[in-house]
């Protein structure tokens, strides 16, 4: 009898383990749709919060995935900007900057001549008011290609050179000759239209004009493909620049 009750434990053991490794894991395929529906949701805090926690547990199981570390990368900088907006929340998006730069290292370890990862850590860095680093890498970035992400590269370049003063590596030339090629790789980029008038608004008048054109054409076009939730920010900032620099040009008249 005890023989009898042995074998039916020893067969309820072996079904049972037979049947755990025949159920069908979930795949990391799946796991990054999911990630990329909540990615598309990234608009709504939480959605957000939850695509980078989900995010994180699929470059723990896959340290090399290259997409998983790109969407995470953009995720948390994206929460950490639109956190750091709010007055009320701007502590928390302290957090998300150092995600973001916890993530762009762990991307660099394993892929360092990569313009993604590279330009990331600027983006990143410049995000976090890190200047040096960001520069850094963003001519890095823009050595290996400067056509990633519709022309990003130049564009964190030009931003850069543009603001900062000549000790600091600023070059108002420079500045420009970077951001005109971003817009030629992706004219239809209103990130890149609202950062020139953002510079040129601080030259002369003829150049105050330039600017106003730039946010005329952020308001009135369509949101850039895949870039809605961005592009509705870039269009929020430009009313309340061409509100500004409105008053500024009648200032100076």
């Amino acid at each position: 009898m005890k023989r009898f009750n042995l074998f039916l434990l020893i067969t309820a053991l072996v079904v049972g383990v037979t049947m755990l490794f025949s159920m069908p894991a979930v795949s990391s395929a799946g796991q990054m749709d999911d990630a990329q529906k909540l990615f598309d949701q990234r608009a709504n805090i939480e959605k957000a919060k939850e695509g980078i926690e989900l995010l994180q547990k699929i470059v723990e199981k896959e340290p090399k995935n290259v997409a998983a570390y790109e969407m995470l990368s953009r995720l948390t900088i994206y929460l950490a900007m639109d956190l750091g907006s709010n007055p009320d929340t701007e502590a928390e998006s302290y957090e998300y900057l150092g995600l973001a730069g916890e993530v762009t290292d762990a991307w660099l370890k394993f892929a360092p001549n990569s313009a993604g990862a590279n330009f990331w850590k600027a983006y990143s860095a410049a995000a976090a008011k890190d200047i040096k680093t960001a520069l850094s890498y963003g001519e890095k970035a823009y050595k290996i290609d400067k056509k990633y992400f519709g022309g990003m590269p130049p564009l964190v370049m030009g931003y850069l050179k543009g603001l900062l003063p000549p000790f600091m590596g600023g070059d108002k030339v420079a500045s420009y000759k970077y951001i005109d090629e971003a817009m030629e790789v992706a004219p239809d980029n209103l990130m890149i239209h609202r950062i020139k008038a953002m510079l040129l608004v601080n030259d002369v008048k003829e150049a105050a004009q330039k600017a106003l054109v730039h946010l005329q054409f952020v308001i009135e076009s369509e949101p850039s493909k895949g870039l809605e939730p961005e592009s509705r920010r870039d269009k929020a900032v430009a009313k309340q620049l061409m509100g500004a620099y409105g008053e500024a040009l009648k200032a100076l008249k």
